[in-house]
């Protein structure tokens, strides 16, 4: 680990480590894993003996270090549920302080959840993508390929498009640096669109094919649609006391 970044690490975990209430510190992400660039930030997930969820930012000279906050308590449930920053960070992080000794046992359990791989996509989730991944595509067939609007869509479509490969496909989303390479190792023919249209322009017609691609493995274009219905709060009985008259 390069010095400064050795520095930034000292600095934030005994700024941490200066709060009782923060039991758990792990360090993920590219510097841990000796493979920053200039810009890279210091990632820790830290846990707490509150029950609550927060980030902290700072910087430590030239060196963003960030922090995912949560609950010790229950954290658990948290990996269980296949959140994909808790999995990874103690599923392949390192231990930067343990008050409790629980990490052992919480980085069994998610490297357990991490080989399993990210849970099957959803029949409501896919039906969602493919009627998004439709609608963009029938916009951009609209636009001229020059416009500001066209590129927008576009670079928003291909978002989408990452996405749903990596939910289809059941794969960890990693960091920006790797995910077009994983792509382009798992589907060559698509991840030769993704990197057309980045690296070439960013041209609707090239969103366009890279769409249709990710359109061919979720089932087809989808014109209809009806969401999930999300059941609503009831509205709380409001007390015939105090009303204004």
């Amino acid at each position: 680990m390069e010095e400064r970044f050795k520095v930034a690490v000292a600095q934030a975990l005994e700024d941490l480590k200066s709060d009782p209430e923060i039991r758990v510190v792990q360090i993920f992400g590219s510097v841990h894993r000796g493979q920053p660039h200039a810009h890279s930030d210091i990632d820790l997930y830290v846990l707490s003996s509150r029950n609550a969820f927060w980030r902290t930012c700072k910087v430590y000279g030239d060196v963003q270090a960030e922090a995912i906050i949560g609950p010790q308590q229950g954290f658990d449930r948290i990996i269980l549920s296949r959140d994909v920053l808790a999995v990874q960070s103690f599923a392949h992080g390192g231990t930067l302080l343990d008050r409790d000794g629980t990490v052992p046992a919480l980085s069994a359990l998610a490297r357990k959840v991490f080989d399993e791989g990210p849970a099957p996509m959803r029949t409501s989730l896919r039906t969602k993508n493919r009627a998004v991944l439709t609608r963009h595509m029938a916009k951009l067939a609209r636009l001229s390929d020059d416009s500001v609007v066209a590129k927008l869509v576009a670079a928003d479509a291909l978002q989408t498009v990452i996405l749903s490969f990596y939910q289809h496909h059941r794969i960890w989303m990693n960091n920006l640096a790797t995910r077009l390479r994983l792509i382009e190792e798992r589907d060559p023919r698509l991840g030769k669109l993704l990197h057309d249209f980045y690296m070439g322009g960013q041209k609707p017609q090239q969103a366009i094919a890279a769409i249709e691609v990710m359109l061919e493995q979720l089932g087809g274009p989808l014109v209809d649609y009806v969401s999930e219905q999300v059941p609503w709060p009831a509205r709380p009985q409001q007390s015939s006391e105090g009303n204004p008259g």
